[in-house]
């Protein structure tokens, strides 16, 4: 028997998730910048969509769980409502953040030769990122006006758009419109380039090393790209089929979008050997380190027998 929902327990699970996204996120992105096999625009862009996770991961941790524990009435309050607010601009950071990773994985899959004169210089790369982050600032403004913002429902354990005109427009235009019409443009990007992989399959293998890597960053993406799309698909749609069932929608909703932020840095780690390698040279020499302090510290006490030294 499912027991009855309770606003303590999903926030500990909030938390819970959300703290496990902050540290995967927070690893991709320390391993991302120390790996030279991300040291162009792609790299450049996971960059920014960690980041953005990492936001969305602490968002949710401390301000809708941990505010929910601890004074749950802030969130009636104006700013309280930031959260919601602040949560939706690296959703839409971590959004548009996508979309150019599936217009350079594209590129570089179905015109090799000129992926280097589009996004090999850093200007570039550097004026994508202003127009994601310029595109997420200005897609959350609104939502400074009271009758625009968020509320966060303590017994449903969501967010829902403020009421009246301008929260109408935010909810099916400004969130719902511009966040499908991107994913579905993310979609056909991705499906040009996995049709073109085929192609190249079929007339000749992946040998060459670095067309071998190019093609494990597409399927990086592709991964990341379909979570996101799971999360929107049932934020929206699967969380409609059952609004009484309080944990589906909680499921189906904020937890969703929560796992999807959180696995996005799993990805990252698990689809590159190089960051992998990396992470688990750090540990190797952590532990090492660590017996090795614990070895000094054991000897210097003088409590074993002179021959064990």
């Amino acid at each position: 028997m499912i027991p009855d929902f309770n606003p303590t327990t999903a926030s500990t699970i909030t938390i819970s998730v959300g703290t496990l996204g902050v540290l995967a996120n927070i690893l991709a992105l320390y391993a991302i910048r120390r790996n030279s096999a991300f040291s162009n625009a792609f790299g450049t862009l996971c960059q920014s969509h960690a980041v953005a996770n990492i936001g969305v991961c602490a968002a949710f941790s401390v301000l809708t769980g941990g505010v929910t524990l601890l004074h749950p009435t802030w969130h009636s309050t104006y700013w309280g409502r930031r959260s919601g607010q602040l949560i939706f601009f690296f959703w839409e950071g971590s959004l548009f953040t996508h979309l150019f990773a599936a217009i350079d994985r594209a590129t570089v899959i179905n015109f090799p030769s000129r992926y280097s004169r589009i996004f090999g210089g850093g200007t570039v790369t550097k004026v994508i990122l202003l127009v994601v982050w310029a595109i997420a600032t200005a897609q959350s403004f609104p939502y400074f006006i009271t009758s625009c913002s968020m509320t966060f429902d303590v017994t449903r354990f969501t967010y829902h758009h403020g009421e009246g005109l301008c929260g109408h427009i935010t909810e099916h235009y400004t969130d719902f419109a511009v966040s499908f019409t991107t994913v579905i443009i993310i979609w056909m990007l991705d499906m040009s380039s996995l049709f073109r992989l085929i192609q190249l399959r079929e007339n000749a293998p992946f040998r060459q090393t670095k067309r071998r890597h190019e093609i494990q960053l597409f399927f990086q993406s592709f991964t990341q790209s379909s979570l996101l799309m799971t999360s929107l698909a049932s934020s929206y749609l699967l969380s409609a089929l059952d609004h009484q069932n309080k944990w589906y929608f909680f499921s189906t909703t904020t937890l969703s979008s929560l796992f999807a932020h959180t696995l996005d840095g799993i990805v990252v780690i698990v689809f590159s050997k190089e960051i992998r390698r990396k992470i688990s040279g750090r540990l190797s020499m952590y532990s090492v380190a660590t017996l090795s302090r614990r070895k000094s510290s054991i000897f210097s006490t003088g409590v074993f027998p002179t021959y064990w030294y």
